[in-house]
């Protein structure tokens, strides 16, 4: 359970420094003088990242608390909140 949750763990922090860097490219390519804008093509592109990494993550830290009260804990017999995040 420990490796579980070590790797969960590092999932999500690797994860949110992947956003922090992303985010930051994003604003210096759009202050750069020399920015394009984006054609409708990548904009999909770029929202259906964010959407992808947003519930990536948001999986992630559900089953960081999983599993942070163990296989026997409350979290793990609920079984609306699993079906809405490994399910669906």
């Amino acid at each position: 359970m420990n490796l579980a949750l070590v790797g969960l763990s590092f999932q999500v922090f690797t994860m949110t420094i992947f956003v922090c860097f992303f985010i930051d490219y994003l604003i210096r390519y759009f202050r750069s003088t020399e920015a394009e804008l984006l054609s409708p093509r990548q904009k999909t592109f770029f929202a259906f990242l964010v959407l992808a990494v947003l519930l990536i993550l948001t999986r992630c830290a559900f089953r960081l608390a999983e599993l942070h009260q163990g296989y026997r804990g409350r979290i793990l017999k609920d079984e609306g909140l699993f079906i809405g995040f490994e399910g669906v």
